[in-house]
């Protein structure tokens, strides 16, 4: 259901997406690294079983029951994850900075008077030299 949906998402470029493939041979080379071989490839070139479609992304090796979708359900999960925490950091961004122009606002007479002062002290100073 998921793999759908981000199809759906992606509109008309999904097939465009390169898609990966993968051996499943737990006796190969290619296995043990993860390799990842390009779409025309249909056997494995180290050992020569069929190569099954696996996630695009770059630390999984997860096999896919839908090609289609290019990335695992679990991959989709993640992105879709890291997308509400970035959303929920600007959020609090937002806050805290809103929070600091309030504090800034009520304290703004004393800020002025701290400047002056420091201004007048840097005048004495500068005469004195």
């Amino acid at each position: 259901m998921i793999n759908l949906l981000y199809i759906v998402i992606l509109g008309e470029g999904f097939d465009k997406m390169k898609k990966l493939k993968g051996c499943f041979n737990k006796e190969c080379k290619a296995f043990f690294r993860k390799d990842k071989f390009k779409e025309d490839y249909e056997y494995c070139p180290m050992c020569g079983q069929k190569l099954s479609y696996v996630c695009t992304e770059k630390q999984c090796y997860n096999l896919l029951e839908n090609p289609l979708a290019g990335i695992c359900e679990d991959c989709i999960k993640k992105k879709e994850e890291q997308k509400e925490k970035r959303k929920e950091t600007a959020q609090n961004v937002v806050d805290m900075g809103s929070k600091a122009v309030e504090k800034v606002a009520e304290n703004a007479p004393q800020i002025v008077a701290a400047v002056g002062i420091g201004k007048k002290a840097i005048n004495i100073i500068a005469k004195k030299k």
